[in-house]
C-alpha cells in the first residue's frame, strides 16, 4: 500500500513537503537550542521573544521549541506541499519589518548611553539587516512560486524571530 501511496506524483510530493518541513523545524529548534544557551555570551542581544516567554512564564528549558512550534502554526499549508505565500505572511513580514524599525529608533537613545553607538549600530545592522533577504525571499515566492521557496520564506522568517528580531539591547534577561 505504502508503494503504491508513494508511486503517486503528488503525494511524493507532499511526502517531501513534509520531509522538509519537519527538518527544517528540527533545525530551528537547534538553531533555537543554541540561541538560548548562548544568551548573554553572544555578540548579538537576545530577541524579545524569549522575554515574552518569560513573562508568560515558560521554563527556559523548553524555549527551544517556540521557533518549530511557531512554524507549524503559522504554516500549515507547507504540508501539504502548497506554494502559494499566504498573504498573512507578506502582511505578517511588513509588520514585522515595521515594528522591528520602530524597536530600534525607540530604543536607540537609551541604548546608546548603555553600550555606546558603536555597539548599537552593529546590533541594528545585524537584525535589521537580516530583513533584507528575507524580503528578497518573500519576492520570489510570490514571483516565481514553489514549495522549496515557501519552505525556506517560512523557516527563514521564523529562524529571525528567534535568533535576530527585536533585540532586548541591554540584555535583561
Amino acid at each position: 500500500m505504502t508503494d503504491r501511496v508513494l508511486s503517486d506524483g503528488g503525494t511524493r510530493e507532499i511526502f517531501r513537503a513534509q520531509l522538509c518541513v519537519l527538518g527544517g523545524a528540527v533545525l530551528l529548534a537547534v538553531a533555537s537550542w543554541f540561541r538560548v544557551e548562548h544568551l548573554w555570551s553572544g555578540p548579538v542581544p537576545a530577541p524579545l521573544i524569549y522575554l515574552a516567554l518569560q513573562s508568560l512564564g515558560v521554563p527556559r528549558s523548553a524555549w527551544f521549541l517556540a521557533g518549530p512550534l511557531l512554524l507549524l502554526s503559522w504554516s500549515p499549508q507547507l504540508l501539504v506541499a502548497s506554494s502559494r505565500i499566504p498573504m498573512r505572511t507578506v502582511i505578517g513580514l511588513g509588520v514585522l519589518t515595521i515594528v522591528a524599525a520602530f524597536h530600534l529608533w525607540a530604543g536607540w537613545q537609551y541604548a546608546v548611553s548603555h553600550r555606546g553607538w558603536l555597539a548599537v549600530l552593529g546590533i541594528a545592522t545585524v537584525s535589521a539587516g537580516s530583513l533584507v533577504p528575507l524580503w528578497v525571499l518573500c519576492l520570489s515566492a510570490l514571483h516565481h512560486p514553489t514549495v522549496c521557496r515557501s519552505v525556506s520564506l517560512h523557516l527563514a522568517v521564523v529562524t529571525w524571530l528567534v535568533t535576530l528580531a527585536f533585540p532586548s539591547i541591554l540584555e535583561l534577561l
